[in-house]
């Protein structure tokens, strides 16, 4: 009897412990470490009275990203010493706190976890609406706000179309839910957010056809929504987004174009090894490459004066820059391992939404460093795909 209260004061312990984290990983990265720490305890200690638990955690997904931190310790010793593996270890060790979460979100009521993103969503929204600077003070900069706001709506948007797709009178209503998140969007300016964003629902769309030809009608209805809210984009914001593919004219553009040019250098010149995940190693390499092939002058000098371009605002480029060949276990986990565990087994609203939060993180990648200098999201990427695989049942 003592066995069992203490396991299940241990279990509601963990249950508020993971609330607070998720809670935390959206407004403060700082909050969320020590929140963080204090789950692993948690959950450690509720691992020691129900060992049986841990047996239940994806030891494919778990087991690759255990190989990826011990491969990715070793390479980054070799390739930048004691202060590349310490790095490496820093930005990598993120799922852990995913595995501390399992044993309490395996059990726990689906609606609560709906209820506090769709929650966390649009308290977000809000903040950055009428008092953005307090955003900035939480969050620290535009980067982190955009797609901390960005997964937190993808997931509120799809889990609301999945309801819909069962009930269309019944669940219309949780689109209200979407209506600050798409105001705050326009506002943030973000012009992958956006295009991340429909390539993601497209995705989604084509996902529910695939999985029945009944969808149709629903799918019209998510594109008539998806037409007449664009309608209502700002202009001065559907400009922007026509900026995105511009070569030229554009110096945002431009510089992530020299950027993962000067990657695609590097790795050449590293192609085993990498050179390891320190800002102040890989900018040196970064200002060579500028030096010697571009010629433009105000390319030139925005590189050459600044190092705050040794992210090279593209995951996958700084996954080879950093990581050498092993950039490769990266994406065979995140194009391959992933979506072939999502589609072997039976899901629910939870997985899907969760599903294509993770793939809406994978595309916006293409333009910002996210794994490495934007921790926080991969927190909230650690937690979506903790809840994908809690609800994914087998056959």
């Amino acid at each position: 009897m003592l066995y069992k209260d203490k396991k299940e004061t241990i279990s509601f312990l963990g249950e508020l412990i993971s609330y607070a984290y998720i809670f935390s990983a959206f407004f403060s990265s700082k909050l969320n470490m020590k929140v963080g720490y204090l789950l692993l305890i948690v959950s450690f200690l509720y691992i020691c009275i129900n060992k049986d638990i841990i047996k239940l955690v994806n030891k494919k997904i778990y087991g690759m990203f255990l190989l990826i931190l011990i491969l990715g310790c070793f390479w980054n010793y070799i390739s930048a010493g004691m202060i590349g593996m310490s790095k490496f270890i820093n930005i990598n060790t993120k799922f852990f706190y995913g595995i501390a979460m399992f044993p309490f979100l395996v059990n726990i009521k689906k609606d609560k976890f709906n209820i506090l993103i769709f929650l966390i969503t649009n308290l977000l929204s809000t903040i950055f609406l009428y008092n953005e600077s307090y955003l900035y003070t939480l969050l620290d900069d535009l980067g982190r706000i955009r797609v901390i706001l960005l997964m937190a709506w993808m997931y509120t948007l799809i889990y609301s179309f999945e309801k819909i797709s069962e009930n269309f009178k019944k669940y219309i209503f949780l689109l209200l839910a979407s209506i600050l998140p798409f105001i705050a969007l326009g506002r943030s300016g973000s012009r992958m957010g956006a295009i991340s964003l429909f390539i993601t629902i497209f995705l989604y769309l084509l996902f529910k056809i695939f999985k029945d030809k009944k969808n149709i009608k629903f799918i019209s209805i998510v594109i008539a929504i998806i037409f007449f809210t664009g309608i209502f984009l700002p202009k001065e914001y559907m400009v922007k987004l026509k900026t995105s593919f511009q070569t030229s004219q554009n110096i945002s553009n431009e510089d992530r174009i020299v950027m993962w040019k000067a990657g695609k250098h590097i790795f050449k010149e590293n192609p085993i090894f990498g050179i390891g995940p320190y800002k102040k190693n890989i900018y040196p390499h970064v200002k060579k490459y500028v030096d010697e092939n571009v010629q433009d002058e105000h390319l030139r000098q925005e590189f050459l004066n600044e190092d705050r371009f040794a992210m090279l605002h593209n995951m996958y480029v700084d996954f080879f820059v950093q990581n050498g060949i092993l950039a490769f276990l990266y994406l065979f986990l995140f194009f391959i391992l992933i979506p072939f565990i999502f589609f072997k087994y039976n899901k629910n609203n939870e997985s899907i939404s969760a599903f294509f939060t993770l793939i809406f993180y994978l595309f916006y990648g293409f333009t910002w460093s996210l794994w490495a200098s934007l921790p926080i999201s991969q927190v909230l990427f650690q937690i979506f795909l903790i809840w994908m695989l809690v609800n994914l049942k087998k056959e």
